[in-house]
């Protein structure tokens, strides 16, 4: 997965807002004090609840910055980690290639060879044949 592909999934997750107990017993208290008709009570009792979500949003956004931090930098040590995997891995297919034709290499220098030798026979023995006298090899 590339670094952008990440970003973007982590972008469209979703989250829901979950208000502590405090700022939720606030809001109740605050409604109860509009029923009752305590209006300038209930305002002050509704700056204080809008207070606490500002406060309650600002720490999890750091939160969840902090969150997002740690988890592309885990993204990016995993991806340098299979990089560095995977580049241990080419090294060691390109360096069993290069003893494949090193081996490949003595086969066809030991057929030459032989192929060799045996023209060389060949040809002594054709010319034995022709001269009437003893190999020479």
């Amino acid at each position: 997965m590339e670094l952008q592909q990440f970003a973007s999934r982590v972008v469209a997750e979703k989250y829901s807002v979950k208000w502590p107990p405090q700022v939720l017993d606030m809001m109740w208290r605050a409604d109860c004090l509009g029923k009752q008709g305590r209006y300038k009570e209930a305002r002050e009792m509704q700056r204080k609840v809008e207070e606490a979500k500002a406060a309650e949003e600002n720490r999890r956004r750091q939160a969840e910055a902090a969150q997002m931090s740690r988890r592309r930098r885990n993204f990016e040590e995993r991806q340098r980690s299979e990089a560095a995997a995977l580049d241990m891995r080419i090294q060691g297919l390109l360096a069993e290639c290069s003893r494949e034709q090193q081996r490949n290499q003595a086969v066809l220098q030991k057929r030459w060879q032989n192929a060799s030798q045996n023209l060389h026979f060949a040809h002594a023995v054709s010319v034995r044949n022709v001269a009437g006298g003893p190999i020479d090899c």
